[in-house]
């Protein structure tokens, strides 16, 4: 039985999408409404990932690039478009039931500013992921932050970036923000040790969940819906093309992409 409520899910752009979609498909199939915001300015029209879906009758897409994260001054002005409160009216239109997110900051701090300029910049300038977080607050919406891909790491591994953070913070990551999310999945149980161990994080709002993106279902569904791709053909002496994802160089592993003869 379907209820009257919507999910909504905030991306912002091509790279939630992976983790998101298949979570989406499920809600979708169980006849669950599906409301996806793009806040960016990803053509979010070209993913055909995005496009299979568009195929229910309950799912919605809404692209807001005047909301898009972004540094420069006109894109912070434009965040004034899609302040606090209009955000809540949004979430109160779609009869919002639960907000999700992929991994990223919550929004309450340890020692959160309560000053007058503090409260302005966030009702007005805030990004729309930040945004969406303080109006689900404000209307005791529950959000959910999911993990983007798989990790395997076992151990917290101590890039320069780690360590700057580290030594800014008494030797943890400051991750207190993130206990504002009523939860917060982790794909495996010794990567939320991992994290949990090494941040200001509680760990009361942490579940492990696995990964929806790699999920036998998923994969069986990417099959049939992704596009063909033109490779080169396999030379004479190659039996097997092989593909690999590429690690991450902020996590002190180089790209490297190897075609073997095989």
């Amino acid at each position: 039985m379907s209820s009257a409520k919507t999910f909504i899910c905030v991306l912002r752009g091509s790279a939630d999408i992976d983790q998101m979609t298949p979570v989406m498909w499920q809600c979708l199939m169980h006849g669950e409404c599906v409301d996806v915001v793009i806040a960016s300015d990803f053509d979010a029209t070209s993913d055909f990932r995005l496009k299979f879906l568009q195929s229910y009758p309950n799912f919605v897409l809404r692209e807001i690039p005047e909301a898009r994260f972004g540094s420069s001054f006109g894109q912070k002005l434009l965040r004034v478009l899609w302040n606090q409160t209009r955000v809540r009216r949004l979430l109160k239109k779609l009869d919002a039931q639960v907000c999700v997110f992929e991994w990223g900051d919550g929004i309450w701090e340890d020692r959160p500013r309560h000053d007058v300029l503090s409260r302005i910049k966030r009702w007005a300038f805030t990004d729309f992921v930040l945004q969406a977080q303080y109006a689900c607050a404000g209307l005791a919406i529950p959000t959910v932050s999911l993990p983007h891909g798989h990790s395997t790491k076992t151990m917290l591994i101590k890039s320069d970036r780690v360590a700057e953070a580290f030594a800014a913070n008494n030797g943890k990551l400051p991750f207190a923000n993130r206990n504002s999310f009523a939860k917060y999945v982790f794909c495996s149980s010794y990567h939320r040790d991992v994290i949990v161990g090494n941040s200001t994080m509680s760990g009361n709002n942490v579940e492990v969940w696995g990964t929806a993106r790699f999920s036998p279902e998923w994969i069986e569904q990417l099959y049939k819906i992704a596009p063909l791709v033109n490779l080169p053909s396999l030379r004479s002496n190659q039996k097997h093309r092989v593909l690999m994802f590429l690690p991450k160089q902020q996590n002190l592993l180089r790209y490297q992409l190897y075609y073997p003869n095989l």
